[in-house]
């Protein structure tokens, strides 16, 4: 009689504990609904606000400034005579009053068939550097030969907004200038 009292009791128990978590459940499935909904509504919100550029014009004016939340600088110097123009990217953010991360690819020099390999497989791991960190945005500054631009150019291609600078040939205080974004309208 005793061991059919327990096995009820116990029985209540169990469906007790398992109607409290499947309510605890629901409450926390209901919660994570409305959060999704809430900051779906916010994203689309702001998408409605943000002036989408048109043209190769408005999209170069554009992306001049700043517009994501985590920019970073990218200075990749590829010449045997420098060893770094970090001090150079420096320069031009203290102009612009921007605090922000700089990351290096450094070569000395791009030699044969092995040169080119190697510099492909740097800018690979920095691109997978720079996903891993959630940048949002790519402000990017080259000292190399213009092929080697036309390689990190399709490295960076349909990415992230990637943004070009030009060393300036005037003694500016700024060093570089803003050219344009990597990627065009077609």
């Amino acid at each position: 009689m005793y061991e059919k009292l327990i096995q009820i009791v116990i029985g209540d128990f169990v469906t007790a504990i398992s109607t409290v978590i499947g309510l605890g459940t629901f409450i926390c499935s209901c919660y994570v609904v409305f959060r999704i909904r809430q900051q779906n509504q916010n994203l689309l919100e702001q998408a409605r606000k943000t002036k989408v550029p048109h043209g190769a014009s408005e999209l170069i004016d554009y992306h001049e400034h700043i517009n994501t939340g985590n920019p970073v600088m990218l200075a990749i110097t590829l010449k045997n005579d420098t060893k770094t123009i970090k001090s150079s990217v420096e320069q031009f953010m203290k102009v612009q009053k921007w605090e922000y991360p700089i990351l290096e690819i450094q070569m000395d020099g791009i030699e044969g068939k092995e040169g080119r390999l190697e510099l492909v497989q740097k800018l690979k791991a920095k691109r997978k550097e720079i996903d891993a960190l959630k940048y949002t945005e790519v402000h990017l500054f080259i000292q190399g030969p213009v092929m080697a631009g036309a390689i990190i150019g399709s490295a960076y291609n349909n990415w992230l907004p990637v943004k070009l600078y030009h060393k300036s040939q005037h003694d500016k205080p700024e060093v570089y200038e803003y050219w344009m974004p990597l990627n065009l309208p077609s």
